[in-house]
């Protein structure tokens, strides 16, 4: 095996596991039971890396006596800041050793999510999964809202505060999901299922603001709106609203200080601009060409600027764009920010 991320991981949890066990050594016959403890500790480990080079364990290959070790790894490895792949490919070798071969729980490679995920009707199977987490995960966004307001007794500054990143984690869960969902309906059922009909953009710009504010307050992040209350639209009010939330959800995650303006300005007789600009660090001209990709890995690189691992959020804002004749651009500086901005047909003024 050659994963030196996989290992230097492996090693830092193993060296966590070990600063707890002599955190709390306190006499003589402590320190001999955590001698022992550091001793399962390093047959974990070398556990471990035989799975990872290849090898089978035997079965049972972890006594039940190390079962809760197993258990404080996994923990750590769930708290960690790995990369995603190296986490799962640790916790897939920590289950391997905490089963007993041929038992139902063991790993099969012919049942492995990646083999799933290799057939034909793979994307059915992501849809029916993204329909199942959206209803519960709408729930949580809401009752997370409601607490937040008050609505079941007053809260401290730490629980309002604590309430508005849970509503935030939900938000971005729900959005996920939603993506997904609207991914499966191709462009022209993107915006037939919303209907058309007029609408206020200074409403749908509001209802964006309104979403995310417990957001931007968790980050000391400032909204902004500029947009006239007496502007009327003839069009999809819905994916307007899907495309401003999803890019200014973005704009949120990548802004550490300043602020995030959502406006609307007519640029012709029959024409209004819609943009969202934050003062975030911007984004590096290498990676412009890669946003609007739908499926595409995070850069190797921690501190580079990205949307999500995936891009779905912009690629399906991009393809609602399309659907009402419309285009996604960009425009971005570093020290400035980023300006995503897009043009849609305006009732004419008289």
């Amino acid at each position: 095996m050659n994963h030196p991320p996989t290992l230097r991981l492996l090693d830092d949890i193993c060296r966590e596991l070990r600063r707890g066990l002599l955190a709390h050594r306190q006499d003589e016959e402590r320190r001999r039971g955590e001698a022992s403890l550091l001793e399962d500790v390093q047959r974990l480990q070398e556990a471990m890396i035989h799975v990872l080079e290849g090898g089978s364990p035997s079965a049972p290959v972890l006594p039940m006596s190390m079962r809760p070790l197993a258990d404080r790894t996994r923990k750590l490895l769930l708290r960690s800041e790995g990369e995603p792949a190296t986490v799962i490919r640790l916790l897939r070798a920590l289950d391997a050793l905490s089963e007993e071969a041929g038992s139902p729980g063991s790993l099969d490679p012919d049942s492995d999510l990646q083999a799933w995920l290799l057939r034909p009707d793979s994307f059915e199977l992501l849809v029916e999964v993204a329909h199942d987490l959206r209803s519960p995960l709408t729930s949580i966004l809401f009752l997370s809202e409601a607490i937040r307001d008050g609505n079941s007794g007053e809260l401290t500054d730490l629980q309002r505060t604590q309430m508005g990143l849970i509503y935030s984690a939900a938000l971005g869960l729900v959005s996920v999901t939603s993506n997904v969902l609207e991914l499966a309906r191709g462009e022209k059922g993107l915006v037939d299922d919303q209907g058309s009909g007029p609408f206020s953009p200074a409403q749908v710009i509001g209802g964006v603001v309104e979403m995310l504010g417990p957001m931007a307050e968790s980050k000391g992040v400032e909204l902004r709106t500029s947009v006239s209350e007496h502007e009327r639209m003839e069009g999809h009010a819905a994916a307007t609203s899907r495309v401003l939330l999803n890019l200014a959800t973005n704009g949120l995650k990548f802004t550490e200080s300043g602020f995030v303006e959502l406006g609307a300005t007519r640029t012709c007789r029959d024409r209004l601009e819609f943009y969202v600009r934050d003062t975030g660090r911007g984004i590096r001209e290498d990676q412009i060409p890669e946003l609007f990709q739908t499926f595409r890995k995070r850069p190797g690189s921690g501190g580079d600027y990205f949307f999500s691992g995936s891009g779905l959020g912009l690629s399906i804002c991009e393809r609602l764009l399309r659907a009402m004749g419309s285009n996604l651009e960009v425009e971005t500086a570093p020290d400035w920010g980023t300006r995503f901005y897009f043009e849609l047909r305006a009732s004419s003024r008289h």
